[in-house]
């Protein structure tokens, strides 16, 4: 996290905020008051989707925008990062892989691969931009839905045939292989709904 984007949780947390049209007014480290976006202060919670908020700051405003989408992606590699590496001791549980270190680095190395290519998959949902002293602020949202980096990291299990039969065998698979069925059916249904 950039030094600014502490700052403001800090300010978010420490200071009185109060309810203005979709965004928050709260005292600024300066004294003054910023207008931060509800969505920013209370991210939505979503199962389908990983979320990831950011704030930047620079002379630029389109630096700013440009730093503050980093860092929302930056978080959402972060969680998905996270979502992996427990998917990952799953199924190294269920599977007995600790036994079969080429089949175990093979699984690592998919899992960084999934977590790397997940940022392609991530999109600005919403973002608000503001004057912030003689600068800028930028304030961004990045979504990405969570079947796709599901999806990615069937396929590239798929590609490890040996890898691939162990995981086949495990609950964690028949799990993830549902979320992908599910995120197929809901992406079906997304495209459908554009054609109307």
């Amino acid at each position: 996290m950039d030094k600014w984007l502490r700052i403001v949780l800090s300010s978010v947390l420490a200071l009185m905020v109060l309810d203005c049209a979709g965004s928050k007014k709260i005292k600024a480290p300066s004294g003054g008051k910023m207008s931060v976006p509800e969505w920013y202060v209370d991210p939505p919670e979503d199962d389908n989707r990983l979320i990831g908020v950011a704030s930047a700051t620079s002379l630029d405003l389109q630096t700013a925008v440009d730093k503050a989408k980093q860092d929302g992606r930056v978080e959402i590699a972060r969680q998905l990062d996270i979502r992996m590496t427990g998917m990952s001791k799953r199924f190294v549980e269920e599977t007995g892989l600790n036994d079969d270190a080429e089949l175990l680095g093979m699984f690592t190395q998919v899992s960084k691969s999934v977590v790397s290519d997940s940022l392609t998959g991530s999109r600005v949902a919403k973002q608000q931009m503001d004057r912030d002293g003689k600068g800028y602020r930028a304030y961004v949202m990045v979504e990405m839905p969570i079947g796709e980096a599901n999806a990615r990291f069937v396929e590239k299990i798929k590609s490890q045939e040996r890898l691939y039969t162990r995981f086949r065998a495990s609950e964690s698979f028949e799990e993830l292989d549902r979320m992908v069925e599910e995120y197929e059916a809901w992406k079906k249904e997304q495209l459908s709904g554009m054609g109307r």
